[in-house]
């Protein structure tokens, strides 16, 4: 099992705005509906190094305090592929409706419902990088290939609220920030060793080629005198 940091995060609005050019701060990953229209998230993980093959992986993202503000007891959290420029995400200044549009459409790689249990308790208060973790199972033929294809370089994935419901304050993650983590956390296939007969056949053929060797030395000397 591989557990990578993420690189860069953050949303796009509806308008096309990235964290910085939308006033937020760096890493939030708010998604949902505010007054101002709709959000998606994304995350950017570095896979170089890892060779693969990938045949499962887990998003684990932070849930900060007070991060669940909806109306509903329940919210649906969906991700997506992205096939979009991953140079707009890590510009957190960016202006993109492409970007927010790709973010929340697509391939599905997995998806959860979360709720307000699913925040830190801090009723006896608690410190700003509190978190809970959420898990997302990612998976799918779609999935695997992609992220296998992207071995070596640069893989992001995309997120958005699929439950609002035009309740103008559906929003969830909000108030993250850099502090609170997102991994994904990605198991590989084992290296597969050679069958125990494999191995008896190569030594045999290791061996007979040194015996080769040496009765062609033994015939080549001449007799002593």
């Amino acid at each position: 099992m591989i557990t990578l940091d993420f690189t860069v995060k953050g949303s796009f609005s509806q308008g096309g705005l990235n964290n910085g050019s939308g006033g937020a701060g760096p890493g939030n990953t708010l998604m949902g509906e505010n007054t101002g229209g709709l959000l998606n998230a994304y995350w950017v993980f570095d896979l170089a190094g890892i060779t693969g093959p990938v045949v499962s992986a887990t998003l684990r993202l932070g849930m900060p305090p007070f991060g669940y503000l909806s109306p509903d007891p329940t919210e649906t959290i969906t991700i997506f592929d992205y096939t979009g420029d991953i140079g707009v995400l890590q510009d957190q200044f960016a202006h993109s409706t492409a970007a927010f549009n790709n973010l929340g459409s697509g391939n599905v790689y997995g998806s959860r419902a979360v709720s307000d249990a699913d925040e830190p308790d801090c009723s006896a208060g608690c410190p700003g990088n509190s978190f809970v973790a959420i898990d997302i199972a990612l998976g799918g033929a779609d999935f695997i290939d992609d992220i296998n294809a992207a071995l070596g370089g640069l893989f992001a994935l995309g997120g958005a609220l699929t439950s609002v419901n035009n309740a103008d304050f559906e929003r969830i993650f909000a108030f993250s920030g850099n502090n609170h983590p997102a991994q994904i956390i990605i198991e590989t296939a084992p290296t597969p060793l050679p069958e125990p007969s494999s191995l008896a056949l190569a030594a045999a053929g290791i061996a007979g080629f040194g015996f080769f060797r040496g009765a062609r030395g033994r015939a080549g000397r001449s007799p002593s005198r």
